[in-house]
Order: C-alpha cells, then structure tokens, then sequence
C-alpha cells in the first residue's frame, strides 16, 4: 500500500480506515451526544414552562395595585 500525507501529517490510510468501521462502533458514538441533546433539549422545555408560569404570577390582577 502507497502512503502519502494529505493536510498536517494525516495519511490517505487514516481516512480510508474511517471509511471502513463498524457500524456498531460509529452508532455506539452517536448515542452519548443524542442522549445528551435529547436530554438538555427536556430540561429547557421544563426550565420554559417554568418561567412562563413565574412571568404570569408577575402579572396577574391581585399583586398589581388598584386604581382609582
């Protein structure tokens, strides 16, 4: 096999041998950062709802003062 540089010292082989693995291997590193999105993506949809019920306490009709 010919190996020559491409870049900053990154062999042609070094790529091919991306190309060639596992798909268990590629799919087991895709779930820590699914997890992580599907996860953080929950926890601002719980931490929105919660602001939204805090914001309309702020403004409901019995805190604000009567007019005349």
């Amino acid at each position: 096999m010919v190996s020559f540089t491409v870049g900053i010292g990154v062999s042609m082989a070094t790529y091919a041998s991306l190309g060639s693995m596992k798909p268990d291997i590629v799919i087991s590193m895709a779930v820590g950062p699914l997890l992580f999105t599907l996860v953080s993506a929950r926890f601002l949809a719980t931490y929105g709802i919660a602001l939204g019920r805090a914001s309309e306490e702020i403004f409901r009709g019995d805190r604000l003062p009567i007019l005349p």
